[in-house]
């Protein structure tokens, strides 16, 4: 997963990565030559792809996601990146996460690390879309249901 930059902000040419089967699926779920990639400097390739690690593992836990065909297909890499040697410091947040609740387990979620991940969605998909990044003076912005509520109904639509 990678957000958008061009020459003017670090392009430095030659990474590219399919957006969503790196944000989703965790491999292609269409034949390699109708991946959908974006170019991107070396700085976001790498950051982006620690948030997408943490989406899929949120997708694993979620209850309403993780019997899905994205959670179940991700699963086996979730696995994988939670037992790498390497993976200490992020094993150890996502063990952090979790607390006793009554009778219940519960997961806390950084929905910034989620938010991240669909911005970066969306602004790959506009670079696709339009061959160019999303213009100066604009920007992504996500809002998780909660944030919402404190909104009239009216306002939110």
């Amino acid at each position: 997963m990678i957000v958008i930059h061009q020459k003017a902000r670090g392009y430095s040419g030659g990474m590219d990565c399919d957006v969503l089967r790196r944000a989703l699926l965790g491999k292609p779920a269409v034949a390699p030559g109708d991946l959908i990639t974006v170019p991107a400097c070396q700085r976001c390739n790498q950051d982006g792809g620690k948030d997408a690690e943490y989406f899929r593992v949120c997708l694993c836990l979620h209850p309403r996601a993780k019997n899905t065909r994205a959670a179940v297909s991700v699963k086996p890499k979730v696995q994988r990146s939670l037992t790498r040697p390497q993976a200490a410091g992020f094993r150890a947040a996502v063990l952090s996460s979790f607390e006793s609740v009554g009778n219940r387990i519960a997961f806390t979620v950084d929905m910034q690390r989620i938010h991240s991940v669909i911005e970066r969605t969306v602004q790959c998909l506009y670079f696709h879309e339009f061959a160019r990044r999303i213009p100066d003076g604009h920007e992504v912005n996500t809002f998780s249901d909660e944030y919402l509520e404190q909104f009239s109904p009216k306002m939110v639509q």
